[in-house]
Parts: structure tokens; sequence; C-alpha cells
């Protein structure tokens, strides 16, 4: 299944049109991939979008700091 949800996300226009697919398998999709690409601050932007319009506000919350922190540190990195 995880095949038809990387096909939505190269087919939608913008992180706003995927957040409302509404998918037990695009969560799935967005931790896997967090999971094998860490550094990928898409996908985190993505994630957190997602969890926000799922009304799960405390999860949108948790990858919101680590979206902060990965920046900070990389902001700092010359």
């Amino acid at each position: 299944m995880s095949i038809v949800i990387h096909i939505c996300v190269q087919m939608c226009e913008s992180y706003a049109e995927l957040v409302q697919v509404q998918s037990v398998f695009l969560e799935s999709y967005l931790k896997q991939n967090i999971v094998t690409q860490p550094d990928n601050l898409a996908m985190l932007d993505l994630m957190w979008r997602y969890y926000d319009r799922q009304h799960n506000h405390s999860a949108a919350a948790r990858i919101l700091a680590k979206l902060a922190e990965k920046q900070r540190y990389d902001g700092k990195i010359t």
C-alpha cells in the first residue's frame, strides 16, 4: 500500500492537498520516511501538518520541536 501513498505524494500539488488525504497509510508512510531519512526536513514539515490537520496537536508539537532543533543546529554549522 505504501506505493499508492508514494504516488499520491508525487502527484499532490501542495502540502495542503496531501494532508487532506484521509488514510492511515499516509501516517505510516511519513513515519517510515522519517526513520529512513531523518534529515529530510520536508518530510518532518509534512508530518506536523498532517498531525495538525488530524487534530493531533501534541504529536504536531513534538514534530515541530524536532524541526526547530534540526534547524537550530543546521544554522550553527559553518
